[in-house]
């Protein structure tokens, strides 16, 4: 096997490893794929535009891995965060049954940024192999500007109206509170 294909290997089973724990820690009645079948399924509404949106993000970003050269280790895991970002964001936001976070929470704005400018960032850092241009460049590119329009149009449509400053400082204050009580039971 290529080291690429083990990086990617191993990516995946790091990313098991923080989905799996959370989910035996759960009542084995709360855990149903059906739930998990309709949180992955499109929404309706102006939530299908984000959900096309997102998937057109995921699929791009997986194209985008594998088409970045060897060696480019850097480049890999940020393409590989953008595609577990975009999973994140499909599964964990919303008013269905798995979603946690809701659209003025203070997470969504990492994520989202995170989604914009992590492809901009590996198009700008992709190495020439041999003198030629990496086939990564213009799919990364791509996916930069698809993941500027998600994070504008989430802001545009979802956050824009509904989020006052009274509602984010009580979802930070909720946030930073959920992070130590979940940090102290670790502890």
């Amino acid at each position: 096997m290529k080291v690429r294909q083990l990086l990617l290997l191993g990516l995946f089973a790091l990313l098991i490893l923080f989905v799996v724990p959370p989910a035996l820690a759960q009542d084995v009645d709360d855990i149903n794929l059906d739930d998990i079948i309709n949180a992955l399924g499109p929404r309706s509404g102006d939530q299908l535009i984000f959900d096309i949106i997102l998937y057109i993000i995921f699929f791009l970003a997986m194209i985008t891995l594998f088409l970045i050269p060897d060696k480019q280790l850097a480049a890999q895991i940020m393409i590989f965060t953008v595609l577990t970002l975009a999973v994140v964001s499909k599964l964990l936001v919303g008013d269905h049954n798995s979603a946690i976070l809701q659209a003025c929470d203070l997470p969504m704005l990492p994520i989202n940024a995170t989604i914009f400018v992590f492809p901009l960032i590996v198009t700008g850092m992709l190495r020439s192999v041999k003198g030629k241009p990496p086939k990564a460049r213009i799919p990364a590119g791509i996916l930069g500007l698809l993941g500027g329009g998600y994070f504008f149009l989430f802001w545009a449509l979802e956050q824009r109206n509904e989020c006052n400053n009274a509602d984010v400082v009580y979802n930070i204050y909720d946030t930073l509170e959920f992070a130590s009580t979940y940090l102290t039971t670790m502890l």
